[in-house]
């Protein structure tokens, strides 16, 4: 199941040979995060690399998550605003 997976990324990601300098490969990976199915592929594919690289002892896989649109302090968020990365 992972090849298949692995194709719909690989044809998401788009490569410009000698960007920015001559002899870099710039890859852009914008196409695979416009597209939700490749996305979630991507995901799944990064989850499952880790599970069978740490024995499957991965608790969450967390990223960046949305500004709020206004400035706000931990303490004037609700609860789920902040996610904590600590047990």
């Amino acid at each position: 199941m992972a090849e298949p997976e692995l194709q719909l990324v690989a044809r998401r990601i788009r490569s410009f040979p000698d960007f920015p300098i001559p002899g870099v490969l710039f890859r852009d990976i914008s196409p695979l995060l416009k597209d939700p199915d490749s996305f979630r592929a991507s995901i799944h594919l990064l989850a499952s690399h880790l599970k069978t690289k740490h024995g499957g002892k991965i608790d969450y896989i967390a990223g960046e998550w949305p500004r709020p649109a206004l400035p706000v302090s931990p303490a004037q968020a609700p609860p789920s605003f902040f996610p904590s990365c600590s047990p």
